[in-house]
């Protein structure tokens, strides 16, 4: 998520991204506000190489 977004966080962030952005693309929510809690943050997997590119 950080390279399409810049936004530093974890995989249960991500999943909230995409459920909320899943929810935006279906007409019943059209025109609706939705928000989506992004629970926590990257970078203790800096260290775990979760963000390293295998084609660098």
């Amino acid at each position: 998520m950080f390279r399409g977004t810049g936004l530093l966080v974890g995989a249960s962030a991500g999943a909230s991204l995409t459920v909320a952005a899943e929810l935006d693309a279906r007409p019943e929510y059209e025109g609706a506000t939705i928000v989506a809690v992004l629970p926590d943050a990257g970078k203790r997997y800096l260290s775990a190489g979760v963000f390293d590119d295998p084609d660098a």
